[in-house]
């Protein structure tokens, strides 16, 4: 058989079930002045407002970063691609979690650990081993080199100053920014093949006319690594690649320049 639907005795007959003379203090009882709005009886559809749209979170593809290059045209497009990552995780902050540290690594990586640093200028095999003299180079190559790596210098800058210093975070932002001036500087002393650069030639002392070449220096960088909490052996190499790299330069430059 089928069960009825139950309905709920009016108010009148339920105090008259408790008993004569208690209606006036159960009355009292039962009145919720609020309780109304729990009752579904009406409708509020019309109360519900738009719904907002769905934010769009393009993906963060991390592996497009190689682990190892061969070519300047493969750190090229290993530095843009780590740009738009970092540009797509900065933009996308609000969505994607831990956006500096993802960007820090992905840089950390790629300077130290996929980008080859250059021979010292006295390398007797420099010529052949170096990554950076081993092959020409063409003016575009050059440009686009300098660029990518201005630009990766500053994602890297704004993600260090947004994270909380550690000891073994200090060490990753010194080793980084240094790489990547020793990286800024050998591809400023590149001749390029096609058409060479009036200011790379200026700065290599290769251009036509008195004037030597120009150089920069680390400063206190040997010393003040020494006690660095190095966490990875790629930090260690990366260092000792760049103080034997300016190191043998500091005897071909004088001072003045």
């Amino acid at each position: 058989a089928a069960v009825g639907a139950v309905t709920a005795p009016p108010k009148e007959a339920a105090l008259e079930l408790l008993g004569e003379g208690k209606g006036a203090a159960v009355r009292g009882m039962c009145r919720f002045d609020l309780f109304g709005r729990a009752l579904r009886g009406r409708s509020v559809d019309h109360l519900a407002g738009e719904s907002a749209l769905p934010p769009v979170v393009l993906p963060v593809e991390l592996s497009l970063v190689p682990d190892c290059v061969s070519s300047y045209e493969d750190v090229c497009n290993a530095l843009r691609h780590a740009v738009h990552l970092c540009e797509l995780l900065a933009n996308q902050q609000g969505y994607i979690p831990n956006t500096y540290c993802l960007r820090v690594s992905l840089l950390q990586h790629l300077l130290t650990a996929v980008i080859p640093l250059p021979l010292p200028c006295s390398h007797p095999q420099r010529a052949s081993r170096c990554f950076w003299a081993a092959s020409p180079m063409r003016y575009e190559t050059q440009a686009d080199l300098l660029r990518l790596l201005n630009l990766a210098c500053r994602h890297f800058a704004a993600c260090c100053f947004s994270i909380r210093v550690t000891r073994s975070f200090d060490a990753v932002r010194l080793v980084v920014v240094a790489t990547i001036a020793t990286l800024a500087d050998a591809v400023m002393r590149i001749r390029c093949a096609d058409v060479p650069s009036l200011l790379c030639l200026n700065y290599s002392g290769e251009a036509e006319g008195p004037g030597d070449a120009f150089h920069f220096e680390l400063g206190s960088f040997a010393v003040e690594s020494e006690d660095l909490q190095l966490a990875s052996p790629e930090l260690h190499c990366a260092r000792t690649r760049v103080l034997d790299y300016f190191a043998a330069q500091r005897p071909h430059h004088r001072p003045s320049r």
